[in-house]
């Protein structure tokens, strides 16, 4: 149990924190070295995602509210061990190793609001995300992750930090411009990655809407810049949901995940474009289409050529919410962790893909991203 002394300084800890922190994070500052060494687009990444880009967001939240009096939180997700450091993984996951790469300090919101002189990175991704607020939750995994957002305990201790890591991708992005006001500079020098969606499928959630919540996401950073210099944004679509352990263990919803994550990913494709060529974006919009579908379409097929010998199956037999599960003796042989989530091999491989594809739009440079180096990964 924490004592009144602890839980008085911890609430007054996360009172007394500016959302601003992060805008300030963004201001121009000629006493840090720019990224000119790899990009002279932008020198800044800003994350909005699900537990897929989640590097410890909800494990901040859940440890520190964790045997608070009322809160109903006995412990912190996901479950460590066997879960990692905060991730939805076995080890570090793609936002990882490409900021790594980029020289950015692995970032998760907790270090974008107290450490923003040392960060030019911020982690807003939430475990559970969807792309924007869904309050009919069908899911017991989400709704406890929904939980600790909602719970009124946890609310008189963690306001600030609660309220702006919003389960909805949407309505955390319209807090991010209107809390945290990120100026000129700083909406120009961003790369904006948005990768959600999953989550709403899994709760039975319509593509259209889903695939125009991300747009809007877009929009909302688009409209409150005054300016016409470009912003570029990384855009992943989903993997087949059909191909995932999770669908494979339940016979019924293969077809049904698989038809929908098409879906997604045709209607997202379509509108991204439609979006680009807007009158108002055309000239100041630059949108990498990340298909993640396709990628994950090379690994299952070629599997063995990736350095995969299981594609459909888990090596981690429950889920984030508990730790007494089996492990397989060759975790970075699987491309799936546990029923949803990549293996931290995977992760490595993703974050190469999503390297390229940044690196083949023009916006980064000497970066050689080899999928060789994610044969002996390192959690450091």
């Amino acid at each position: 149990m924490i004592s009144k002394k602890n839980i008085y300084v911890f609430s007054t800890i996360f009172f007394s924190f500016n959302l601003q922190g992060c805008a300030r994070l963004f201001k121009k500052d000629n006493s840090r070295p720019q990224l000119s060494e790899y990009s002279s687009q932008f020198n800044s990444v800003v994350i909005f995602g699900d537990s897929l880009s989640d590097t410890g967001n909800v494990d901040l939240l859940s440890r520190a509210t964790k045997d608070i009096p009322g809160s109903g939180v006995s412990k912190a997700y996901p479950v460590s061990p066997p879960y990692k450091e905060g991730r939805f993984s076995n080890g570090k996951i793609w936002v990882d190793k490409l900021l790594k790469d980029l020289k950015l300090s692995p970032p998760s919101a907790h270090d974008c609001f107290f450490n923003i002189n040392t960060n030019r990175a911020c982690n807003f991704a939430v475990g559970g995300s969807t792309t924007s607020n869904n309050k009919n939750l069908e899911n017991d995994f989400f709704k406890r992750i929904n939980d600790l957002f909602k719970n009124e305990v946890i609310t008189n201790y963690l306001k600030s930090f609660q309220v702006f890591m919003n389960i909805g991708v949407k309505e955390m992005i319209k807090e991010y411009v209107t809390v945290n006001k990120p100026d000129e500079y700083a909406l120009n020098h961003t790369l904006y990655v948005i990768w959600v969606g999953g989550n709403d499928y899994l709760q039975k959630s319509d593509p259209t809407l889903t695939v125009n919540n991300i747009i809007e996401s877009i929009k909302i950073i688009l409209d409150y810049s005054s300016s016409n210099d470009k912003k570029y944004f990384l855009i992943p679509n989903l993997p087949n949901l059909g191909k995932t352990p999770y669908a494979m263990k339940r016979k019924e919803e293969i077809e049904t995940l698989a038809h929908v994550t098409a879906k997604h990913n045709s209607i997202l494709n379509e509108k991204l474009e439609i979006l680009k060529n807007q009158l108002e974006y055309k000239d100041k919009l630059v949108i990498i289409n990340l298909k993640i579908d396709n990628f994950f379409k090379k690994i299952t097929s070629f599997p063995t050529f990736y350095g995969f010998k299981k594609v459909n199956e888990a090596c981690y037999s429950k889920n984030y919410l508990e730790n007494d599960g089996e492990i397989c003796s060759t975790p970075d042989k699987y491309l799936f962790w546990d029923e949803i989530h990549p293996s931290k091999r995977a992760h490595c491989l993703i974050a190469n893909f999503a390297e390229k594809a940044i690196i083949d739009a023009g916006l980064i440079k000497n970066l050689h991203p080899d999928n060789n180096e994610c044969d002996i990964i390192q959690d450091s």
